[in-house]
Parts: C-alpha cells; sequence; structure tokens
C-alpha cells in the first residue's frame, strides 16, 4: 500500500486509509490469494515428488542388486578345522572336497658364525660371496675393511629379491648375520660359496667328517656325462640321489640337501684360485672314522673315488649353519597327493585359493571344505527389496488414495500418472512366467491389504533346489533350447529396474513432472508479482485521487 494513503481523512474525514485498506483486501483475495493457493499446493507437490523419487530410488537399489548375476555368483566357504583357510572367488563350482596338510612350505634360512659386534671385520682381505638360489647366482664383493653390517646391506642390495639378510643381537658380544629367503619352497635353498677370505666362511669346519668332489671351473658345470646315482653312506646308512645328464654343480648340492637335509649338508666351496668344489658333510655326529663316505653308479664326470681324501685347507673358523631348510609343501587333496612351493595354493581348483595353516605329518588331520552360494547375501538383499517396496507402495496409495471417512484427500488423487507407478510396478512383482514360476514360490507374497512379506526360510530351500534356475528367474541370462540355439531371457527384478528406470532417469516420468512443477512454481510466482505490481499502481493512483477528492470536500465543507 503506497505510504501516501496515511494522509487520507486530515481534510473531510470521509475518505479514510480504512476505505482504500478494505478495497485492497477485497481485490487481493480475488486476484492473489488463489495464486498463493496454487504455489502452495505446487510447492507440497512438489515435496510428495521429492520424496516419490527417493523412495523409488532406494527401491530400484534393490532391484538393481538383485538383477545382477553377481550377487548369484558370491561364494562361502568353511572347513571343518583350522589347518585350512579357503576363499572362493565369485562364481567358482560349488563342492565339498578334504584337504590333508602332510607339510608347510618353509623359507631357508641360514645364519652365521657369532661375532662380537656388528661392527667387525668379516675379512682377512678381499673376495667375493656368491649367494645360488632359485637358480640365479648373485655376487657380493666385499674387501678386509668390510664389516657385518655393511655385508649385510651389500647382500640385499645384490640379491634383495630373492633374500633377505639381518644382522641378530642373540646375547652379549653375539652378533649373527640371518639370510632368510623370500619365497618358501624347495627351489629357495639358498646356497653359499666364497673365494676363502671371509673369517666365518661358509666352508664346512676342519675337524668335521666330510666329503669333497673334485674341482669345477663354475657353479654351472654339469656334473655328469649320462644318468646315474650318488650314494652317500653315513655310518652305515645308505642315501640315494640320482642325476641326470644335465645336473650342474649347484643343482647337485640343491638335490642332496632337498632330498636328505635332515642327515646331509651339501654346500659349494670356493677355493682361492677360483675353483667350486662339492662339500657334503654329516649333520650328526658319526661313530666311522671314515665319515661320509659316496659310491657312483659312474655317470659322474669327476669320479668321487678318485676325489681327494685329505681335507681341504680352511679358515679357523666355524661354518655357517641351518637353521631351516627350505621345503614344498605336501597335502591331500581328496586323497590325492601334490607338492607346491607356496602354502598360498591357488592352481588347484579354478577360482579359489587355499591356505595351508597347520601340518600333521603323521596320520593326517582331514579338514572337510564346503564352498556354497553365499545364500545369506541373497536373502539381505531381498529384506531390503521388501522393506523398500511396502514404503514406496505405502506411500503412494496415500498419495493418490482418499478416505472420506477420515476427510483425507491423496495430494496425488485422480492423477493417472502417479497412479500408473504403483500399477506397473505391482503387475511385475505378481506376475507368473512360462514356468509357472513367480516370486511367491520363493516366499514372498502380498497380503490383501497390500504389504509385502518375506520367508526366508522358505526362499533358501527353494532357492537351494536348482541355483541356476533361481538365478535366471530373478536375474535372467542366456536359455540355450533344445536345438542348441540360445536365447536371452529377461529375470523379473531385471524387469523391475527397467521400469523404474522409465520413472526417475533423466527421461522419466516422475522426473519429468518434477521438472513441470518447477516451471509452474516460476510461472505462478512470475504471474504473483505481475498482480501484485498492478494492485500497486492502481491503489496508488487511487490513493492520489481520495487525496484530492477530500481537499475538495473539505473546502466545500468551509465555503
Amino acid at each position: 500500500m503506497p505510504g501516501s494513503i496515511s494522509s487520507l481523512g486530515i481534510g473531510s474525514g470521509v475518505l479514510s486509509s480504512d476505505v482504500i485498506e478494505q478495497l485492497r483486501e477485497s481485490d487481493e483475495g480475488l486476484i492473489i490469494n488463489p495464486i498463493d493457493r496454487n504455489i502452495e499446493a505446487n510447492q507440497q507437490k512438489t515435496a510428495a515428488i521429492d520424496l516419490l523419487d527417493s523412495l523409488l530410488t532406494t527401491f530400484q537399489a534393490s532391484t538393481d542388486a538383485l538383477s545382477f548375476f553377481t550377487l548369484y555368483q558370491g561364494r562361502t566357504s568353511t572347513s571343518t578345522n583350522e589347518a585350512v583357510t579357503v576363499e572362493a572367488l565369485a562364481g567358482s563350482d560349488i563342492q565339498d572336497f578334504s584337504i590333508d596338510v602332510r607339510k608347510l612350505a618353509q623359507k631357508d634360512i641360514i645364519q652365521s658364525d657369532t661375532y662380537g659386534s656388528r661392527t667387525d671385520k668379516i675379512a682377512s682381505g678381499d673376495g667375493t660371496l656368491t649367494l645360488n638360489i632359485d637358480g640365479s647366482d648373485f655376487d657380493i664383493d666385499y674387501t678386509d675393511d668390510t664389516t657385518l653390517e655393511e655385508l649385510a646391506q651389500a647382500i640385499n642390495d645384490k640379491a634383495g629379491s630373492k633374500v633377505d639378510a639381518k644382522i641378530l643381537k642373540i646375547g652379549d658380544n653375539d652378533f649373527r648375520m640371518i639370510i632368510t629367503s623370500d619365497e618358501t619352497g624347495k627351489d629357495q635353498n639358498i646356497i653359499m660359496s666364497d673365494s676363502g677370505a671371509l673369517k666365518n666362511s661358509p666352508h664346512v669346519a676342519d675337524n668335521d667328517p666330510f666329503f669333497q668332489s673334485n674341482q669345477f671351473s663354475a657353479t654351472t658345470d654339469i656334473m655328469a656325462n649320462a644318468p646315474g646315482t650318488m650314494t652317500f653312506n653315513v655310518d652305515g646308512a645308505n642315501l640315494d640321489v640320482a642325476y641326470t645328464a644335465t645336473t650342474t654343480l649347484a643343482e647337485m648340492a640343491f638335490n642332496i640337501n632337498d632330498q636328505h637335509g635332515d642327515k646331509l649338508d651339501a654346500q659349494i666351496v670356493q677355493n682361492d684360485t677360483g675353483d667350486f668344489r662339492l662339500v657334503v658333510s654329516a649333520k650328526d655326529s658319526v661313530s666311522d672314522a671314515s665319515g661320509v663316505t659316496v659310491s657312483d653308479t659312474g655317470g659322474l664326470n669327476d669320479d668321487p673315488s678318485v676325489a681327494p681324501t685329505s681335507p681341504l685347507t680352511l679358515p679357523s673358523a666355524n661354518q655357517w649353519s641351518s637353521i631351516q631348510k627350505s621345503v614344498d609343501a605336501e597335502f591331500k587333496y581328496d586323497g590325492i597327493t601334490f607338492t607346491r612351493g607356496s602354502n598360498e595354493i591357488d592352481d588347484l581348483v579354478n577360482g579359489v585359493t587355499i591356505t595351508l595353516n597347520k601340518a600333521d605329518a603323521t596320520n593326517g588331520e582331514f579338514s572337510n571344505v564346503t564352498i556354497n552360494q553365499d545364500i545369506d547375501e541373497i536373502t539381505a538383499e531381498m529384506n531390503n527389496f521388501t522393506s523398500s517396496y511396502n514404503a514406496l507402495i505405502s506411500q503412494l496409495d496415500d498419495m493418490v488414495n482418499s478416505d472420506l471417512d477420515e476427510g483425507k484427500v491423496g495430494i496425488f488423487n485422480g492423477d493417472n500418472t502417479i497412479k500408473d507407478i504403483s500399477r506397473s510396478i505391482n503387475k511385475i512383482v505378481t506376475s507368473i512366467n512360462g514356468e509357472g514360476e513367480s516370486l511367491i514360490n520363493f516366499g514372498i507374497s502380498l497380503s490383501q491389504d497390500g504389504t509385502m512379506s518375506f520367508d526366508a526360510d522358505k526362499f533358501k530351500e527353494e532357492n537351494s533346489k536348482d541355483l541356476a534356475k533361481a538365478e535366471l528367474f530373478f536375474a535372467g541370462g542366456t536359455v540355450i533350447g533344445k536345438d542348441g540355439s540360445d536365447s536371452l531371457k529377461t529375470g523379473l527384478f531385471e524387469a523391475l529396474d527397467d521400469r523404474v528406470n522409465t520413472f526417475i532417469s533423466s527421461s522419466g516420468t516422475v522426473t519429468a513432472y518434477d521438472q513441470d512443477l518447477t516451471d509452474r512454481l516460476k510461472g505462478l510466482q512470475t504471474e504473483r508479482e505481475r498482480s501484485v505490481a498492478l494492485l500497486d499502481a492502481r491503489y496508488e493512483t487511487m490513493t492520489q485521487r481520495f487525496i484530492q477528492y477530500d481537499s475538495l470536500i473539505s473546502q466545500i465543507g468551509r465555503a
């Protein structure tokens, strides 16, 4: 209302501001109030559409999850004891099997003799320490000034991809280098050779009973010209080690440790001239003064019968010793014996990783393993679907229906666009396919008032009868006909997901409805602003005229 209206009534008292106010209120009731009511109704519908969109989005999250075949490919695995752990990838076969762990795969671990500190010098001159592991040689150079910790660092720098060297303090003035293979399995056996300058050389000690071969120029030299067998005799016990025409010096040392590591220790020793010898010693003391003796079937290039019988000239320090020998894992799968270099087996059963945790090498403690469909995850999604369906349909009923007894009228009462949402969803939910299957078969039913209920026990029972058939009903897939032809079948939840998408996608009906409300609100707000402006202009003119009339009336009264 223009501010000048307050001057009315000053002259005559006949034309007052109350008259203008009454006229204004009457016009606003006829022009502005209907627009305000339309704006309020529009805002209520917009809020209702936002709620409906949110409920449809939540509902689609359930239908979307249930429409993907990956949900039905989920697997769980159980084992009857802790000897093995089994992880099954999605889609792996449903199956039962037994695992009997006889031996766990181990890393190879060796240790040096005792040093007084980490900074003790490790050599009396320059030289090269060679580590052979898994078919690779690593040469580590040192000098007479190299310390124990510097040698460990040099080993890690050169051979860190295969071993880990570290210094441990065992006790007062007792520091040792521990070298551990990075991986498990018999191929990880660490073989050391040295040019002879190390103070704690990887040689056998002078007083150990041992056998030594003749000299070879390299660890990769072939030991034999034909297949044969070396037989080591320790206190009357014969220990056979077979070889081929291609077995190298390093491979022979490995085979001896692998097959008889509990009784023998095979090392490759490099002498001062750079040549290499195979040295085999007994791990325990022997009563026979001859120590370890060897016989051969005759295929060796250097016949052990003519090998030197006098001990090697060795440093006075003790040898490096073995803490743990690298071995393969050994286990039985359904009674069949297998070996692997690792305790994690992923190449035996497709999509299944078996981790060996505990070995029983005597009578075998079987682990019975069961791999099943992850039915709990599917059941949880079915529960989500039931809850989101009930929330959506209940809200839709309130929006489109009326209760005359209670005086309630749905905000979308009579709106077929919104009514069609519940009709089209229920048409799919209650559908029966060509095989006579419906959600009722799987424990999902509707009451008379439209409320959905879910019987989880019935669902699990029916689903387990034929997993593939249930998956096809829910998520769809490829169907192979009797004539070998294939066709795509749409699953129930796939159809529901597609239908909901027609409502809430960028071009969906609910999205379009919401946009229409937004556009209409802008139009109503523009219309209201224009109507208010017209009323303001009209009553500004009327006020000015009333002021003039009031002045004339006042003058007439004084005449």
